[in-house]
């Protein structure tokens, strides 16, 4: 099965590879020529959303954590510069203090650096340290990086991210959290480990989910308070975002 899924991924690049002229027509017609080629924006998401998603998490910033044009703000997996892209003109995150993108994916740092004026952007390692100052953002903001690692990196990231963020600093990172809620939407995550589970047992990190007591008691330990925002991604009723959001502060 695996084998089958690398081959429809591997038809999926060569595809768009054959595709990026007419994409690039596109976005000439469409006024879209920020944008980058279509190959590093799926690598993000879906095509469909890339255009929306950025500015959605520009609000949440705003109405869950406060963001301010004096903050510094770290884009922890910016990717190819979604939310940098689509929050432009004032009260945008490249308007702040500082703005730093942060990805471990080369082509997209090297594309964001070339492309956006404004800002910083920085490339990581798997796993690695981060490459900051203590105490050197009052945001971050981590969108759909916890969902796709794996319950043997997350505590150390966590840990990283305690000790990169300002004393008064606010951290919003959205997670698949395992609770009571019955699973009737797209993710059923069946292959179970100790702390929650997969989607695809032969790839864990393209979805991962967290039992929710665990990660709280992680956070707990590491010196964070948390505030949760359910998302959608269950198939239960509505949520102000797909996935859930949780908002850190230091204690």
């Amino acid at each position: 099965m695996e084998l089958v899924y690398t081959i429809l991924r591997g038809g999926r690049f060569l595809l768009q590879t054959a595709l990026e002229p007419l994409d690039w027509a596109s976005k000439v017609l469409n006024y879209k020529c920020k944008y980058p080629p279509m190959t590093l924006r799926q690598s993000v998401g879906e095509l469909n959303y890339f255009e929306g998603s950025g500015g959605e998490h520009l609000a949440y910033l705003k109405l869950l954590c406060n963001l301010s044009n004096s903050d510094r703000v770290l884009d922890f997996g910016c990717g190819c510069g979604l939310r940098a892209i689509n929050t432009t003109g004032s009260g945008s995150l490249l308007d702040c203090r500082e703005y730093v993108g942060f990805d471990i994916n080369p082509k997209a740092i090297n594309w964001c650096r070339k492309h956006i004026k404004k800002g910083k952007f920085v490339l990581g390692t798997s796993g690695g340290p981060l490459p900051f100052e203590d105490g050197s953002f009052d945001i971050i903001l981590g969108k759909s990086v916890f969902t796709h690692i794996t319950h043997l990196s997350i505590k150390p990231y966590l840990s990283e991210l305690h000790r990169i963020l300002s004393p008064t600093g606010r951290c919003l990172l959205t997670f698949f959290l395992l609770n009571r809620r019955p699973l009737n939407g797209q993710f059923t995550f069946k292959y179970k480990h100790e702390f929650g589970a997969y989607q695809r047992v032969t790839r864990p990190s393209r979805a991962v989910a967290y039992d929710e007591d665990w990660l709280v008691h992680q956070l707990g330990k590491l010196g964070f308070t948390y505030d949760i925002r359910y998302g959608n991604w269950t198939g239960n009723g509505y949520g102000l975002c797909y996935q859930d959001m949780v908002i850190l502060r230091k204690k």
